[in-house]
């Protein structure tokens, strides 16, 4: 690869992106943003502007497989770890196979959620809840990979434990970055 080329520059597919409004998830507040294989690094440019801005923000990422979700992840990281420090990023995969191409960790190492059979929910023991406090304190961005795979009841005990109003007082909140494939989304 030319040093004066991007990794960007070596996708030829649309790699789609939305920006969500943080308290209504499924509510737009950008338009529809079309990324051409010329223009990937303008998802990056997006997310490090809402990072220096300091607003809450959640950003829907998704496209076919090598459209570049995975390179825009990986600089996405490297932009908040440099604006907040090691540790302000966290990244997370439902299945292992896809945590280690993201070089993440899965939501129940994550999100101390122990694995179980589905549809069972089960509130943090204390100890549990204390460990995802001290992860969750130095926290700025979780980032998602492959959300459509997770389970409907995995994803709503994700959501009551990462809430902060099940958390002690320096819980603080934070943004989320949401990846996957486009076949996760079709009716």
């Amino acid at each position: 690869m030319l040093p004066s080329q991007t990794p960007f520059q070596t996708f030829d597919r649309t790699l789609l992106c939305e920006l969500l409004h943080p308290c209504k998830f499924a509510t737009p507040c950008a338009v529809w943003i079309h990324v051409n294989p010329q223009a990937l690094s303008d998802v990056c440019k997006m997310f490090e502007l809402k990072l220096e801005q300091n607003s809450q923000f959640c950003l829907l990422i998704h496209g076919a497989a090598g459209t570049g979700k995975s390179a825009v992840l990986r600089e996405c990281r490297r932009i908040g770890e440099e604006i907040y420090g090691a540790g302000s990023v966290g990244v997370t995969a439902p299945v292992a196979s896809a945590a280690v191409l993201v070089e993440g960790r899965t939501i129940h190492a994550f999100s101390q959620i122990a694995l179980k059979s589905v549809g069972e929910f089960e509130v943090l023991t204390t100890i549990r809840r204390r460990c995802l406090e001290k992860v969750m304190g130095a926290l700025k961005v979780l980032f998602i990979e492959e959300i459509g795979l997770l389970d409907p009841v995995l994803l709503a005990e994700l959501d009551h434990v990462l809430t902060p109003r099940h958390h002690s007082e320096g819980y603080r909140s934070w943004d989320l970055v949401i990846y996957s494939s486009c076949r996760h989304w079709e009716g």
